[in-house]
This record gives C-alpha cells, sequence and structure tokens, in this order.
C-alpha cells in the first residue's frame, strides 16, 4: 500500500499516547468555501433644486372715475330772482356748491399660493445577481501498488 503525503501538511504528533499512537502521522485536508458578503457603497447623490424664476404678466383693469362737467344754458322766460338778504347762508356757502368726486384706484397685492406638490422618495429596489467563483479543494486518492513478487 502506497500514501503519498506531503511533509508540509503533516500536523506534529501528540505526545499523549492516549490520543494517538506515537507512529500514527496526520494530514489535514483543505476546501476552499466562497463567502458572499454585501457593502452598501455610495453610488451617487440625487440634487433636488428649487429654481425662482421671473415671468411679466401684463392685463388691463378697467378703472371708474367720476368726471364733473359744467353746462351752461340760457333761460327762457322770465328771470328768477331770489332775496340776497338771506340771514341763515353765511358768506363761506353762499354761491358755492360742492360736489364730490371719486375715481377708482388701483391696488396690486402679491400673494404666495402653492400650486404643485413635490414628493420625493426614496425606494429601495431588490434584484438578484448571480455570482460565482472557482474554488480550490483538497483531496486525497488512495491507490493501492502492489510489488510483484519476485520469482524464486
Amino acid at each position: 500500500m502506497l500514501l503519498y503525503v506531503d511533509d508540509e501538511a503533516i500536523s506534529s504528533v501528540s505526545n499523549d499516547s492516549d490520543m494517538l499512537k506515537t507512529d500514527d502521522k496526520t494530514l489535514d485536508l483543505h476546501e476552499e468555501v466562497l463567502e458572499v458578503s454585501k457593502e452598501n457603497v455610495h453610488r451617487g447623490d440625487v440634487i433636488v433644486n428649487k429654481e425662482t424664476h421671473t415671468k411679466l404678466e401684463e392685463f388691463d383693469v378697467p378703472i371708474k372715475e367720476e368726471e364733473v362737467t359744467v353746462e351752461r344754458r340760457k333761460v327762457e322766460g322770465e328771470p328768477l330772482f331770489e332775496a340776497y338778504n338771506n340771514t341763515e347762508d353765511s358768506d363761506d356757502d353762499l354761491n358755492i356748491i360742492r360736489i364730490p368726486i371719486t375715481r377708482e384706484r388701483i391696488k396690486i397685492i402679491k400673494e404666495k399660493v402653492v400650486t404643485e406638490e413635490i414628493i420625493i422618495r426614496k425606494e429601495v429596489v431588490e434584484n438578484t445577481e448571480h455570482v460565482s467563483g472557482t474554488l480550490r479543494y483538497e483531496d486525497v486518492t488512495v491507490s493501492e501498488r502492489l510489488n510483484k513478487p519476485e520469482d524464486k
């Protein structure tokens, strides 16, 4: 019987006689196994930038304004006579008519209103990737080689 033993792979023989016989030798067999691990890698950033733009809005707004016109007309017929010695009228209001007039004034108010809502989500998507690797392992082949008996 022939057994091939690599000298580097032989472990030391134990001195304890209960464990091994002194003429026994051990050989360790090795096998590679594939261990797969994962790590998070920074692959980039998503940048959401809010920009402010301007635009010019032009429109026509109708406004109302009061105007007073004074018209002169001749009175036909006999002229009207008034009493000039009216003691109830003061000198300030004598011969003065006050007519208030108004006009509309444009008032512009800017308000911020929400027109859209941007929702940003980050989702975890799970995919499967096929990984493979070439592994080495050690094995033992035991073969028996007999010497031919010599003819005597």
